[in-house]
């Protein structure tokens, strides 16, 4: 037996994860992504770090980082399985390279759950009483972390399984997504703590604290599904009465990846979306607004003089105002900058703005750390793009309005930022022909809806191959298409008359207030253990 030299723990060198513990941590990867679209089991994510904490508490703290990436490894081959399909039909890589890729991707993302348990573990042997609130709080900061570190990556952030879940979510309002995530660790977490007291029948804890668990168990999902159903019933009696209503039209094209740029298609693709466009505003009301998706010009919008001058032309003969996806090239002297662009078209054929896409894809829109990886093409057509610097807001009759396209719609940080300058709806052009018939359209989807919420504005989702969709500002999906369709999708949407929301003002400032919480309770842990001789690595 060996002593922690806190005098209030001890633990067998055999205490480290045996079968039972292995398979308890699997049993939360799996849970959470069963939770995720395209599964939907979206209560899983109320009870699937359970079994994981389970297995953290009976083994050491370099057992329970191994428990951590396990749980990480399945979570994420399961919900990022889908890559291996872009990589190997448009990346052109070999399948194992992809696997492997995949891998590499699985196990640097693993390293946050793994972290997350490793810590957590600790936590329960040097500050115990304080494990309720540890857990949450290092989750949250780990997820905000891997959506920032390295550009960032904050795919299935645990939020996101609630998205069908409208009284869960709305705090996103005040705390963005990171609020729900604290929120379900926190159940979590004491569940967890009350099936261990329950196992071992309550002789390694008093009742007192039991009684705290079981109360903050009640109170505080208790004040976040008050606080949702409250909103619903705010919207739902007085909001969309006020401004009024402005009719969009979606082209949902359905261009396969192969077929964009290849030059013999690019009649064919044109009349294609130049007869959506005139059966959209022939439509009766016709529509204030009609949008194609990313990159939707077989041709380079502004060089291609025929083609360019083909679609002003088709814009006037409509009458309407026309956002479209396109490239765009800035030539200056000798060098030349290409532009993942959305252009605002007027109803007289003119160009009234341009939005250059901010937050491009690594790897798939430039390759990062050129110099080093000077091997790798991206996957875009048209060689490396280059970033906008602009949060541009555009204007109609009807209201301001601000376009985000395709991978910016996972950072809420970026997309809140139109919002404060004055949109009232948001347009996403996308393209998920890339993932092909996978669970990825669907998680995108969801990570959309969360937008709508945090901001109190609603979005309109066009792509290319589905899933195009209108969404309200509670999260509500109003209309939606399947994918790998062609079709129109018309509907109305109200501009927001919500003031700026708390989240659209101060940003993550509830994910930087669990970061300083983090911090003192690890300072704490530290503090309190800097003088012992049993190692972090025990």
């Amino acid at each position: 037996e060996e002593r922690s030299c806190l005098g209030a723990f001890t633990w067998r060198r055999e205490g480290k994860p045996d079968r039972s513990g292995w398979i308890l941590a699997m049993s939360s990867g799996l849970l959470l992504a069963l939770a995720f679209p395209r599964f939907n089991f979206e209560y899983f994510a109320w009870i699937g770090l359970v079994p994981l904490l389970l297995a953290i508490r009976q083994a050491t703290p370099l057992g329970a980082f191994w428990l951590g990436g396990v749980t990480g490894s399945v979570f994420y081959l399961l919900t990022l399985r889908w890559l291996v399909h872009t990589m190997v039909v448009y990346g052109h890589l070999p399948l194992p390279l992809s696997l492997l890729l995949l891998l590499f991707l699985v196990a640097y993302l693993s390293l946050y759950v793994a972290l997350f348990a490793y810590l957590y573990r600790w936590g329960t042997l040097i500050i115990p009483a304080w494990s309720l609130l540890l857990a949450p709080a290092l989750w949250t900061t780990l997820e905000w972390g891997r959506g920032h570190l390295l550009t960032g990556f904050p795919w299935a952030n645990l939020a996101y399984a609630q998205f069908l879940t409208l009284p869960v979510i709305q705090i996103a309002d005040i705390t963005g997504i990171y609020g729900i995530t604290f929120v379900l660790v926190f159940v979590n977490t004491g569940l967890a703590e009350l099936g261990e007291a329950l196992l071992s029948g309550g002789r390694h804890q008093p009742a007192s604290a039991l009684l705290f668990r079981v109360a903050g168990l009640s109170l505080l999902p208790g004040l976040v599904l008050g606080y949702g159903w409250w909103q619903i019933n705010h919207y739902t009696t007085r909001q969309e009465q006020i401004f009024p209503a402005l009719r969009v039209a979606l082209l949902q094209g359905n261009i396969g990846q192969e077929e964009k740029w290849d030059a013999a298609r690019q009649g064919e693709i044109f009349r294609v979306y130049a007869g959506m466009t005139r059966q959209a505003a022939a439509q009766d009301p016709p529509p204030d607004l009609i949008i194609w998706p990313e990159a939707a010009t077989p041709f380079t919008f502004q060089e291609d003089r025929e083609y360019t001058g083909r679609l002003l032309s088709l814009v006037r003969e409509v009458g309407r105002f026309v956002v479209l996806g396109s490239p765009a090239v800035e030539r200056r002297s000798a060098q030349v900058r290409w532009l993942n662009s959305a252009f605002l078209l007027s109803p007289q054929g003119g160009v009234v703005s341009r939005y250059d896409k901010i937050h491009l894809v690594p790897f798939g829109e430039y390759v990062p750390l050129r110099s080093l990886l000077f091997f790798v093409d991206p996957m875009v057509e048209g060689g490396m793009f280059s970033p906008g610097d602009t949060y541009r807001v555009m204007e109609i009759p009807q209201g301001r309005f601000a376009v985000f396209i395709c991978y910016e719609a996972i950072f809420p940080h970026l997309v809140r930022r139109f919002v404060q300058n004055g949109a009232r709806f948001l347009v996403n052009l996308t393209n998920d022909a890339w993932f092909g018939r996978s669970d990825a359209p669907y998680q995108h989807r969801a990570m959309v809806t969360l937008r709508a919420v945090e901001n109190r504005v609603p979005v309109v989702r066009t792509a290319n191959t589905g899933i195009s969709a209108l969404i309200d500002p509670l999260g509500r999906i109003r209309q939606e298409t399947d994918i790998f369709v062609r079709t129109i999708l018309t509907g109305s949407i109200a501009p927001s008359p919500y003031p700026l929301t708390f989240y659209t003002r101060h940003g993550d400032l509830f994910a930087y207030t669990v970061m300083g919480i983090s911090a003192s309770l690890l300072l704490s842990l530290w503090y309190r253990f800097r003088f012992r001789r049993v190692t972090f690595f025990s």
